[in-house]
């Protein structure tokens, strides 16, 4: 089977999930071939993204069109076995997430339960762990470190605040901001005592 997966950014949690199902996927011998809207086609916007991302769909031979996040599927709505996931609730614009789970409906995968309750048609599929990844790797690990997994310029996931808290402990604080590799990732939650990964309101997931 043929699946073609859109997804923002390969920065990120996303990405990483991504990365994670492609090699799944491949595995049982499906031809996964993935397009980032930023990456691969340098569109950094929905409007910059509207009709370049369905002239590239177009030219793609699929049996599956997996599309992560609502600004990717919203453009490919009406696209043949389009199917679409929600990692996170919206917090900017949630009319438009909103609109494309209610179009989606059973076509929807989401992975929390505040986002099944919200569309209750969709799909609940719980985050995973890939084990072939995350283990442990028995390093002796910082003391009284904090370790701070997502992005540090975005004010809704409290970077600021988490490191304030930290320092004010006594505590030494570690960020990432998402620039870590799949395997420095794994060093680097191992070297910390303490994690911190899930922003308010959004179920996210390390994949």
């Amino acid at each position: 089977m043929k699946i073609l997966v859109v997804l923002v950014r390969w920065k990120g949690g996303v990405g990483r999930v991504v990365s994670s199902i492609k090699l799944l996927l491949e595995k049982k011998g499906h031809q996964v071939v993935v397009i980032s809207r930023e990456d691969d086609l340098k569109c950094f916007s929905l409007k910059d993204s509207f009709f370049r991302l369905r002239r590239e769909v177009k030219k793609r031979d699929y049996d599956i069109l997996y599309t992560q996040d609502w600004s990717c599927a919203l453009p490919l709505l009406g696209f043949k076995k389009h199917f679409c996931g929600f990692m996170g609730l919206e917090t900017k614009t949630p009319f438009m997430q909103d609109f494309v789970g209610f179009i989606m409906e059973r076509n929807l995968f989401v992975l929390a339960d505040s986002l099944k309750k919200k569309y209750p048609k969709a799909t609940l599929v719980y985050p995973g762990i890939d084990h072939s990844i995350f283990r442990n790797i028995h390093r002796k690990r910082i003391k009284n470190s904090v370790g701070f997994v997502n992005w540090t310029d975005r004010k809704e996931y409290h970077y600021d605040e988490v490191r304030t808290a930290a320092k004010g402990l006594g505590l030494d604080f570690k960020g990432d901001n998402m620039n870590l590799s799949r395997e420095e990732l794994v060093d680097f939650l191992n070297s910390v005592e303490i994690l911190v990964t899930v922003p308010t309101g959004s179920p996210g997931a390390l994949g």
